[in-house]
């Protein structure tokens, strides 16, 4: 089979699983999956086949009938993968139910909670759902509206919900809600609340089914709650923690999630090996063709790329560490490389590819919501340009406590004038950092520091720039600075070969 590379880094467990899972997903889930990427209805043999191999209880506790921890992160991104393989919409129950019920309910449900619903759910027994996204509120997840109010033994919950999978057939839903309206609340993350919502709660109903563009097989739709009554005991964690039961696997489900992306792309690149191999076009196999041959080297990297930071990112999750960035990027890089591979991949079919006889047309569908769905690519780019800058802040306080400055104690603006003409040989068209400069100069009074820079830009030597109306961030001596700080040969930096040119051409003028 095309693709299944193991890592170094698997366990023997991992690995038995995936040699396990990719037998399990060719003879058993292809079959079913043609039924229903026809009938357009949920994969219900599907789901009960994903059961009866135990596949719900991988990574859960064994005490609520898990198969423990030995697989890992690891280990849940080879299930999603190879189960992806069979389309990414015939197996969205599996996630949603794992990680959208499951995982909140294995880190913050009380122990009545998990004692109840838990084992069920590792045994496949209930699927669930999870309701982030409503009407005015998307990435901006902090702005939800529905609500939820504290009534007696019960919380009463009232709103919308839209764009959830599962909705319909799962048995719970884990529902997040505001139950604090006060801006303070808001603005410290403190206003949210996770439930567990039994399906058949009066006053809870499914509003509408979306059809979809892909996702073939997915019920997503929209939900209303008309004075849903909830059990106090149905709150995980604690009043005012959802903002952190949301986001504390976020990690681990961007990976888990990015890993499943790889199993249809795998579906659609084997496809076109296959394809291009028997189309015969001017008496050869289209395959011959250079130019074709360059696409399918790029889909095979795109993926081969993706594939390999989502199981690093997994393994540095299993190792404890904490890596943000790198699931950030996994997320991000897997959505575009499943789309850019489909749409290859179409291509490559020519007009079998745009038919629904070949899987090629479903990956092409089912790509486009992943660069939407679970924080969308805009919002992976921003969280990746905050990492990459706090790594860069990191970086850059660890270089100062290597490099200590010395202390200037007397006629600080000629120090400062100085050092932004070493800057200036440098880099001549930077500014210089403050907090840089600061501790050049070995200046722990920032007053001090402020008050020279002021003067310096009063006498016109110096440019400052400002990231608020008084906070100097960044600043840069100016022609004026730089004759003042040095003289002008300080400057001059004319390389051996060009300066018998320059002579010359004075010679020559004279």
């Amino acid at each position: 089979m095309y693709g299944a590379r193991m890592f170094p880094w698997w366990t023997e467990k991992q690995k038995r699983l995936a040699e396990d899972l990719a037998q399990f997903v060719d003879e058993e889930l292809f079959p079913l999956s043609r039924e229903y990427e026809r009938s357009l209805k949920f994969p219900w043999k599907i789901a009960r086949k994903v059961a009866d191999k135990g596949l719900f209880s991988i990574g859960f506790p064994e005490k609520y009938g898990g198969s423990g921890e030995d697989y890992g992160t690891v280990g849940k991104c080879i299930v999603n993968e190879e189960l992806g393989r069979i389309g990414f919409g015939m197996i969205t129950f599996y996630g949603t139910t794992v990680y959208g019920l499951g995982s909140p309910l294995t880190h913050f449900g009380s122990e009545y909670l998990k004692e109840k619903y838990l084992a069920k759910l590792t045994r496949g027994e209930i699927l669930g759902a999870v309701c982030l996204t409503e009407p005015q509120s998307g990435s901006d997840a902090a702005s939800m509206e529905l609500s939820a109010h504290r009534d007696g033994d019960c919380y009463i919950l009232n709103g919308k919900k839209r764009f959830i999978s599962n909705a319909g057939v799962a048995d719970l839903y884990t529902v997040y809600c505001r139950t604090d309206l006060s801006p303070e609340a808001k603005a410290k993350y403190k206003h949210l609340s996770g439930f567990i919502v039994e399906a058949d709660t009066p006053g809870f109903t499914i509003e509408k089914v979306h059809e979809l563009c892909g996702l073939d097989g997915v019920l997503n739709g929209v939900l209303n709650f008309d004075n849903v009554r909830v059990p106090k005991e149905n709150l995980l964690a604690q009043e005012g923690e959802g903002w952190k039961v949301m986001t504390g696997a976020l990690n681990a489900e961007r990976v888990i999630g990015a890993a499943g992306q790889m199993g249809p792309t795998r579906t659609a690149i084997e496809s076109t090996l296959e394809y291009t191999a028997h189309r015969i076009q001017f008496g050869r196999p289209i395959n011959e063709n250079q130019g074709l041959q360059f696409m399918i080297a790029d889909m095979v990297t795109m993926w081969t790329m993706a594939r390999t930071m989502i199981y690093s990112t997994a393994y540095l999750i299993d190792q404890g560490e904490d890596p943000v960035l790198e699931a950030s990027v996994s997320k991000l890089y897997a959505s575009e490389c499943m789309m850019k591979v489909a749409h290859h991949a179409v291509q490559l079919h020519g007009g079998d590819g745009y038919t629904k006889y070949y899987p090629v047309e479903r990956a092409f569908r089912d790509a486009k919501v992943r660069e939407i769905s679970a924080g969308s690519n805009q919002i992976q780019r921003l969280l990746i340009w905050r990492q990459a800058l706090n790594r860069y802040r990191d970086l850059r306080q660890e270089r100062k406590s290597m490099m200590p400055g010395k202390e200037t104690k007397a006629d600080l603006p000629r120090a400062i004038l100085e050092l932004l003409a070493e800057d200036y040989l440098a880099h001549p068209g930077l500014f210089t950092d403050k907090e840089d400069l600061k501790y050049r100069l070995g200046i722990e009074d920032e007053e001090r520091l402020k008050t020279a820079l002021l003067g310096l830009e009063k006498e016109g030597l110096v440019s400052l720039y400002r990231s608020r109306p008084e906070t100097i961030s960044l600043i840069k001596a100016n022609h004026k600075g730089l004759s003042k700080a040095k003289p002008d040969d300080y400057y001059r930096m004319i390389p051996e070969w060009a300066q018998e040119d320059l002579q010359k051409r004075l010679k020559d003028i004279k």
